[in-house]
């Protein structure tokens, strides 16, 4: 491992031209290959606390929550936390918490509440951050799903 770090770092300092950024690119490769022959073992995954912390951001998607809260209601360091939620749900706790807050943004624009006080009851910033998030995970924007929304 060590061999292929350092035939790695040699490479990428002495780029200066196609053939070396060819070296540099196979050294990427050769690294990366062994990195990925590293067996890991196995982790045990705590569920539990898991599906504790997993619960109280179902239960208040639009409050603030921070990861050393997370890991505490879960009874876990924070990077055991991290690794654990990601492996059960296949999210960090982040991108969990952002897609638990739009389907509450969603669900409270179905029922005819403002994009703004959607935003703010979602617990984002502020509409325009809300917007972004809401057409990066929909493709559409809340204004649009409003509007489909009061024609039904």
């Amino acid at each position: 491992m060590a061999e292929n770090f350092n035939r790695l770092y040699r490479a990428i300092i002495s780029v200066n031209g196609d053939s070396e950024r060819l070296a540099a690119d196979e050294a990427m490769l050769t690294m990366t290959s062994a990195l990925a022959q590293i067996p890991r073992l196995p982790m045990k995954l705590p569920l539990k606390g898991v599906l504790y912390a997993k619960e109280r951001m179902d239960d208040e998607p639009g409050s603030a929550v921070s990861l050393p809260e997370l890991a505490a209601i879960a009874g876990l360091g924070q990077f055991t936390f991290l690794r654990a939620f990601t492996q059960y749900s296949g999210m960090t706790p982040h991108a969990y918490l952002l897609q638990r807050r739009l389907s509450w943004v969603r669900q409270l624009i179905t029922r005819g509440m403002s994009l703004a006080d959607a935003a703010i009851a979602g617990g984002f910033a502020d509409q325009s951050h809300m917007t972004r998030l809401f057409v990066r995970s929909y493709g559409y924007t809340p204004g649009l799903y409003a509007r489909q929304c009061s024609k039904v």
